[in-house]
């Protein structure tokens, strides 16, 4: 847990205060936090370049970097209640959603059983209205993960996610939320929040005391199926956010599994179009094991993750004139349309060294000129 002392923090905690400045600064998000470390190697560093940046592009109004001071606000707050922060440089945070290339650099904990976050963990999901039946299943299928020793993952709404959670309390389950590690959404579920957070874990992306906002859900949703080697949805219409889940899941080149229902059943809809696009029927557990155990090679690898292959304490020291810098920018904006294109093809045509095209990248990224997935990038619509 970190602590604010009046003798300074540890090189480490320092990089985390800095990691915090950095994510909940207007203007940049997950994508252009990755770039900024890609380019100098830590987030210290990052903070204390990207002023210069944003008098040379111009940015100030769209741009404003967070204050020290409220980030040791939080972090008293949140110690207070019993939270914790971790950074995806630390060993505890879970190597398959750190694989993942928007994965959240900070995440807030709370409950007594952080050691979930290195078990293999299957997400649970589906409708919030969901039918009894579907719920009745989502409990039984938790429980009966939670006995192979699989943690159940899934996110505290109403419906499938709360059954899920209940049926897994005993054997571990985390419970991932749109708000603040402290707001508890739906209401509804507050008894539940609090077993969670006894016999498993809280986690949550956003700051503390921050209230869920509908577009919370989806980046929930990514963190859901990262942190999982497979997803199940139970139940779900078309327009189910469970989709957007099982699409997040596909992405991240993970399982995905759907119980079938009767065709006429508008609340099956989403789970038989999943099913009829590849993912895997799911009846008993049995069919995810037969899957699973066959994956779980190839997901090692993961446990060997290191970002970039840069050391917390290496950092790359990008020189270069604005010119330079300005020009290389031009060069990539010509070569880019709307069709993503390899990171890697535009380094060997233009001829220029990965730093240099890496700090090009980033600034563009903050002029919204460009956007980046992964190793991809393509120009804004």
């Amino acid at each position: 847990m970190v602590s604010i002392t009046d003798e300074g923090m540890p090189n480490k905690e320092e990089e985390l205060v800095a990691a915090m400045q950095l994510i909940i600064s207007e203007g940049v998000g997950v994508r252009t936090f990755h770039s900024l470390l890609e380019v100098f190697g830590s987030a210290i560093t990052a903070l204390e370049r990207l002023p210069s940046v944003i008098k040379k592009k111009n940015l100030s109004e769209k741009i404003t970097i967070s204050d020290r001071q409220s980030i040791e606000s939080e972090l008293h707050m949140l110690n207070k209640y019993g939270g914790e922060v971790i950074y995806f440089r630390d060993d505890i945070y879970p190597d398959l959603l750190r694989s993942i290339h928007s994965c959240p650099p900070i995440l807030t904990i709370f409950g007594k059983n952080k050691d979930l976050l290195k078990k293999q963990k299957i997400s649970v999901i589906g409708s919030r209205n969901a039918s009894v039946n579907s719920t009745r299943f989502a409990y039984k299928i938790a429980k009966e993960l939670g006995e192979k020793d699989y943690v159940v993952v899934s996110g505290l709404a109403r419906g499938v996610d709360s059954y899920a959670h209940m049926g897994s309390l005993e054997t571990g389950t985390i419970a991932v939320i749109a708000g603040g590690i402290d707001h508890i959404y739906p209401q509804e579920n507050e008894k539940l929040y609090k077993q969670i957070s006894e016999y498993g874990l809280i986690v949550s992306e956003n700051v503390f005391g921050a209230v869920a906002k509908s577009q919370n859900f989806p980046q929930r949703n990514r963190i859901v199926s990262g942190l999982s080697s497979a997803s199940i949805v139970v139940e779900a219409s078309l327009k189910s956010g469970s989709l957007i889940t099982a699409n997040f899941a596909l992405e991240q080149n993970r399982e995905v599994f759907a119980v079938p229902g009767f065709p006429m059943d508008t609340r099956y809809s989403g789970t038989n179009y999943l099913i009829k696009q590849g993912a895997h029927l799911f009846e008993t557990v049995e069919d995810l094991t037969n899957v699973i155990d066959g994956i779980n090679c190839r997901q090692s690898v993961f446990s060997e993750y290191k970002y970039n292959n840069v050391e917390l304490d290496k950092v790359s020291n990008v020189e270069s004139s604005d010119k330079d810098i300005s020009e290389i920018c031009e060069l990539i904006l010509s070569k880019l349309s709307v069709a993503p294109v390899p990171m890697e093809e535009l380094i060997d045509s233009i001829k220029i060294s990965r730093e240099l095209f890496l700090l090009a990248v980033v600034e563009m990224e903050l002029e919204d000129l460009i956007c980046r997935t992964g190793n991809n990038i393509s120009l804004v619509v």
